[in-house]
């Protein structure tokens, strides 16, 4: 069985469609996951996944583009982000 490790997973996305009805934003929206998984790329895969999930489940018109995902490993003794 494979250790785990704890990661902070960040994503930076934009809503081009929305941003078309209102006006850019200067900068892109984000959202953060903190999970366990075997590697980093595990960890950004899992994110993924529940951004995508998410943005299914949200129900609105427009689609979200991801930009950017950082990745950081993370103690347990250290707080959310």
């Amino acid at each position: 069985m494979a250790t785990l490790s704890s990661y902070l997973i960040t994503i930076f996305f934009r809503e081009p469609d929305y941003e078309l009805r209102v006006g850019a934003k200067p900068e892109p929206y984000s959202v953060s996951y903190r999970l366990q998984a075997a590697s980093k790329e595990d960890a950004e895969r899992l994110a993924l996944d529940e951004f995508r999930r998410q943005a299914s489940a949200s129900h609105v018109s427009w689609t979200r583009v991801v930009e950017k995902v950082e990745s950081r490993p993370v103690g347990p003794d250290e707080n959310q982000p």
